[in-house]
């Protein structure tokens, strides 16, 4: 398996480089503040539903190639992932299949965090809100302003 890189242009590229023993790494060019700052939660935190965070750099992220063959996550694997993002302040608005990807042990582990935000645990406000996407945009409409409520709404 052929490392790959995501570049700003959207555009998926293999890269040479590979991780300790030889393993695969999927690089995400360009990344926002919100995704470098999750990133290092995961680096910080690992989990086992939740990619693997191997470099953060001004310039990019470097984290476990996963595949992208997910046709169900398992209720219990959503909630383990559900719950360690709630613990560490992380909403993410987009639960749909297409964040998941699953490790080479066949693993559900979420693996695109670009649509979400994190908020203080101890003040229940946003530290950094998520981009406007669809789902944001709805929980916004139907009344969920704070992130404990977007949460709710958006994990549904």
């Amino acid at each position: 398996m052929t490392s790959i890189a995501l570049t700003a242009d959207g555009d998926l590229v293999s890269m040479p480089n590979l991780h300790e023993g030889g393993r695969p790494v999927f690089r995400k060019e360009y990344p926002s503040e919100v995704e470098k700052a999750i990133a290092a939660i995961f680096l910080a935190h690992p989990h086992p539903n939740v990619v693997n965070i191997y470099t953060i750099s001004s310039d990019y992220i470097d984290m476990e190639l996963l595949s992208d063959d997910v046709d169900l996550v398992h209720s219990i694997d959503k909630y383990r992932a559900h719950q360690y993002f709630k613990k560490h302040g992380i909403v993410l608005v987009d639960w749909d299949l297409s964040v998941w990807g699953s490790d080479i042990h066949g693993i559900p582990k979420i693996q695109d965090f670009e649509l979400a935000g994190l908020m203080s645990t101890t003040l229940g406000c946003w530290l950094i809100a998520p981009k406007h996407s669809k789902s944001y945009q709805e929980a916004l409409s139907n009344g969920f302003i704070n992130p404990l409520d977007v949460d709710t709404y958006t994990s549904q």
